[in-house]
């Protein structure tokens, strides 16, 4: 019997890891033909790909975390891709060789899918300061519009984390990400109260530093997106949400966090 057991686990070992080495073929390119204001526009962008392995399952049980290293981590450019579209086949295959030659890319992949395959020793950790520094950065002042009015969002693509760091933050920022919409998608048609605070933060802060809208809208943009950071950072009802999620999914996450 216990032989069989042994057996059985090395073969469901060996099974698992031989998925994650064929790791490119979960994801593909995709495109669609979107029409804005009478023109039409080809929007294309890497997904989860579909078959019926189990890691497969598990990357689209958890799948934002992985559509964050796809948007974030690659070389992917649209623009490449729009004289091949509507061939999604072709696509999908130089896409696939640009992240198998993409080092990073397979090192994250690793790391965010072995948890959940099986338990592995976390080597990387970090601090409740960083979960946090790391989660504000999503809430985004992008833009400041013609009545002076700051613009706002939170985005996969475009937010505060092009910030330089000598550390490597993309496996913390790819489960913020996650945790962050989870809780929003749940919460549709009320909204969170940390997406409250954010609003009230940009609508404080754009007034009080509404004086430098006169010397200089860049000035006064990043002025008003660095305070809004600093409320965020300390925003109650997102470190509820952020350690409420980690604490649910602290067996399938690639780092630990110290309280």
């Amino acid at each position: 019997m216990k032989t069989t057991i042994f057996i059985y686990f090395i073969f469901l070992n060996f099974t698992s890891f031989g998925q994650i080495d064929n790791w490119s073929s979960n994801f593909a390119i995709t495109g669609q033909v979107v029409n804005y204001q009478g023109k039409d526009y080809k929007n294309i962008y890497p997904t989860i790909e579909t078959n019926q392995t189990s890691i497969n399952q598990q990357i689209k049980k958890y799948n934002r975390r992985f559509e964050y290293i796809l948007q974030n981590r690659t070389d992917f450019k649209n623009e490449s891709f729009q004289n091949l579209f509507p061939d999604t086949l072709k696509m999908t295959g130089i896409y696939r060789k640009s992240i198998e030659n993409n080092p990073k890319m397979k090192i994250y992949f690793m790391k965010l899918a072995q948890p959940l395959i099986q338990k592995v020793k976390i080597k990387e950790k970090y601090s409740t300061l960083e979960v946090m520094d790391i989660a504000s950065k999503f809430f985004y002042c992008d833009a400041v519009r013609p009545d002076t009015t700051i613009g706002l969002h939170i985005c996969i693509g475009i937010n505060g984390q092009e910030i330089k760091s000598e550390k490597d933050y993309t496996l913390l920022e790819a489960i913020c990400f996650e945790a962050i919409f989870e809780k929003m998608f749940a919460s549709r048609g009320t909204s969170t109260k940390y997406m409250d605070n954010f609003s009230k933060s940009v609508e404080k802060y754009s007034k009080i530093n509404k004086i430098l809208s006169k010397s200089g809208l860049e000035q006064y943009l990043l002025k008003v997106r660095q305070d809004v950071y600093s409320d965020m950072k300390n925003d109650e009802s997102l470190r509820e949400t952020l350690f409420s999620f980690l604490d649910r999914n602290k067996d399938n996450l690639p780092f630990i966090v110290s309280k």
